[in-house]
C-alpha cells in the first residue's frame, strides 16, 4: 500500500516531521548507535530491518550485525517489495537469521490535546486510564511502551462493549496524560485492522508513516 497523499479520511505529516516521528518511535524499542543502526534495549531483541513510508520517501534501519551484503539487498528493493512482500524480505534476511515475526501497519501520532468533555467516564487506575460499569472495568488504555521522550498507546475494550465510544474516550484520557508531560503520543496499528483505524479516524490522529518491522529473537 503506497501512501495516498489525496486520502479522504487522513492528512498525512510532513516529510521532516515524519522523519522525526519515525526516529522517536523506534527508540522506544531499539537504541540507534552512531551509524543509525538498531541496537538492543535491556530486555529486548532488535529488529533485522524497519521500513518506514512518509509522504515523500521512505527511512530504513538495519540491526547493527547485519551483513554488508544483506543490507545492500534490502537497499535494492523498492519500497512496495520492502513493505508488502514479507516472504522475499524474510528470505534475503534468512542469510543472516531467520524472520520470526513481523509488523506491518500505520503509525500515528496525537497532534491536539483531547479536552475533558472526551472523556468523561474515565478513572485513573494505576498506570491505565479505564471505565468501569457495575464495578467490572470495560475498557482500559495503557502505555504499552514510553520513555522520557514519547509513548505508544495500547487500548482494550470488552467485546461486548465495543463500538460504544469507550475506546476513543480511554485513548484521549491516555493520551492528554502524555502530552501533559511534555511527550509525543503514539497509536499504531496493523494494516489489516478495520477497528483499530477506525479509533483512528475517531480520534483524529495523524499518520507519519506505513512501516513494516521484521522481527527476530536469535
Amino acid at each position: 500500500m503506497m501512501i495516498n497523499r489525496n486520502d479522504d479520511v487522513f492528512e498525512w505529516v510532513e516529510a521532516d516531521r515524519a522523519r522525526e516521528l519515525i526516529r522517536l518511535n523506534i527508540q522506544l524499542e531499539h537504541r540507534i548507535n552512531e551509524r543509525g543502526d538498531l541496537e538492543p534495549l535491556p530486555g529486548i531483541t532488535p529488529a533485522l530491518f524497519i521500513i518506514a513510508q512518509h509522504c515523500d520517501g521512505d527511512e530504513r534501519y538495519y540491526r547493527s550485525d547485519l551483513p554488508a551484503e544483506v543490507r545492500l539487498r534490502l537497499a535494492e528493493l523498492s519500497p512496495e517489495v520492502a513493505l508488502h512482500e514479507h516472504d522475499r524480505v524474510c528470505e534475503i534476511l534468512a542469510a543472516h537469521a531467520r524472520c520470526a515475526d513481523l509488523f506491518a501497519g500505520i503509525g500515528y501520532y496525537f497532534d491536539r490535546h483531547p479536552s475533558p468533555d472526551e472523556c468523561p467516564d474515565v478513572i485513573r487506575r494505576g498506570a491505565s486510564y479505564a471505565i468501569v460499569i457495575n464495578g467490572r472495568q470495560i475498557s482500559r488504555a495503557w502505555s504499552e511502551r514510553d520513555d522520557e521522550y514519547a509513548a505508544e498507546l495500547a487500548v482494550e475494550t470488552q467485546r461486548e462493549y465495543r463500538q460504544r465510544g469507550y475506546a476513543r474516550q480511554v485513548a484521549a484520557a491516555w493520551a492528554a496524560d502524555v502530552l501533559d508531560s511534555g511527550r509525543v503520543a503514539f497509536y499504531s496499528h496493523r494494516t489489516v485492522n478495520a477497528a483499530s483505524k477506525a479509533l483512528a479516524r475517531s480520534l483524529g490522529v495523524v499518520p507519519y508513516a506505513v512501516l513494516t518491522s521484521y522481527e527476530s529473537y536469535e
